[in-house]
């Protein structure tokens, strides 16, 4: 069973659908029964330790902010698969075990399994979703999904874990697998649906096999998996599609411990790194026109290599409203620097202050920069070096993320 998640809401509900394939058996060398007719860059590739540790970060976001989101989270349906040497733990999930407290039925009762993610399963349970949406007019629909991935100007597909699994006579090497600009675009134009929010992290690779099916069906893809029923409506602009960058970029993961860096960075942002005083009233949550550059920013904190990293919506839309509020302030990051750097070294102390010059955080450590976190807040604090007898201080506004550009305090 694959959902994990389930309360009744009154009125509309968010309904989410995450997959994280992590295990590909059929494309390995000499496993594909479509032999010598199996596509090169379907005969070895990689399982991925990160794909459904990535499902799960993304799954307690959902569930840890259930009643912040658009409409309160009725449901979520998650499909995982891992590496066949990864334990039994890496493809189940248990929400329970994760919180204190939550306000849902876990409808699996004691079993903690989840769906794999080959093309039956996340047929059956998509349609299953599709049918929660549709159910209730003004629903919001949340999809994730991490895997092995390709793009073309018109398509971006995330491959299953039965890829290149046959039978020969029914069915494209290439298949199953979800292309997730149609799934946005059929999404825009259901009528009932009131917004859609996409994430994907995966390859947008251009694989040549990917682009000359484009041009001639002998090699064509096949067809992607279809959840919801075609639509003749007017597309409107009420679907967000997030990628990890344009087309030809890669993805990066930090395997069974920490997911793919695209999701690492984008759970971060979600959970309030990326918040921002949205009414000017102290009231918290993330907008979508700010969460690319936010993602860009966190992922340049965690020091990671300075491999491109540019999350790129491929549709969008405005939206008055957060994809998340937050009941409290959340905790945002901050970033001072001394001018001279090496100044902050000598200083005796550095900290965070509120405006009745009570400290709300001091620096530990010995580094040219002190990045740390406190909760948002719309007084104005200050942070405060002291060299001896000597201060120096500044104003800092901690109703956003403030890393960019750093705090600079000339040190004479």
């Amino acid at each position: 069973m694959s959902l994990v998640y389930e309360r009744k809401i009154d009125g509309p509900a968010t309904h989410a659908f995450v997959i994280g394939v992590g295990s590909y058996p059929y494309a390995k060398p000499g496993a594909s029964p479509f032999g010598s007719n199996t596509p090169s860059p379907l005969s070895d590739v990689p399982d991925l330790d990160s794909a459904p540790v990535g499902a799960k970060l993304f799954c307690d976001w959902l569930i840890g902010h259930a009643d912040g989101l658009p409409a309160p989270l009725g449901s979520v349906h998650i499909a995982l698969s891992a590496p066949s040497s990864s334990p039994a733990s890496a493809t189940q999930y248990e929400w329970k075990s994760r919180f204190a407290t939550g306000s849902a039925v876990d409808p699996r009762g004691s079993s903690v399994a989840v769906s794999p993610t080959d093309a039956v399963s996340i047929q059956k349970y998509g349609t299953d979703w599709s049918q929660r949406l549709l159910s209730v007019p003004n629903q919001v629909a949340i999809f994730y999904i991490c895997g092995h991935g390709t793009a073309v100007p018109t398509r971006s597909i995330v491959l299953l874990s039965d890829v290149a699994g046959g039978p020969i006579a029914t069915k494209s090497p290439w298949e199953p697998y979800i292309d997730v600009q149609y799934l946005a675009g059929i999404l825009s134009r259901q009528s009932g649906l009131q917004e859609g929010y996409l994430f994907v992290d995966a390859c947008q690779e251009v694989i040549t096999d990917v682009v000359l099916g484009q041009l001639d069906s002998s090699v064509g893809l096949g067809g992607c998996l279809r959840f919801f029923p075609p639509s003749v409506a007017m597309a409107k602009s009420k679907v967000l599609l997030l990628v990890p960058g344009p087309m030809g970029q890669l993805t990066y993961d930090d395997g069974r411990t920490g997911g793919g860096r695209f999701t690492q960075v984008l759970v971060e942002a979600l959970n309030g790194a990326a918040a921002r005083n949205y009414t000017g009233a102290g009231q918290w949550g993330v907008l979508l026109d700010g969460l690319p550059r936010a993602m860009s920013i966190l992922y340049r904190l965690r020091g990671w290599p300075l491999d491109t990293f540019s999350p790129t919506p491929i549709t969008s839309f405005v939206s008055s409203g957060p994809i998340v509020r937050y009941q409290t302030p959340p905790e945002v990051p901050f970033v001072v620097m001394l001018d001279p750097a090496t100044a902050i070294n000598q200083a005796d102390q550095v900290s965070l202050r509120d405006a009745a010059n009570n400290p709300i955080v001091v620096r530990a450590g010995q580094s040219e920069k002190w990045l740390g976190r406190a909760q948002a807040r719309m007084d104005l604090c200050s942070v405060q070096a002291t060299f001896g007898k000597e201060n120096t201080l500044t104003r800092v506004d901690l109703s956003e993320m403030r890393v960019d550009p750093v705090l600079l305090h000339r040190v004479r």
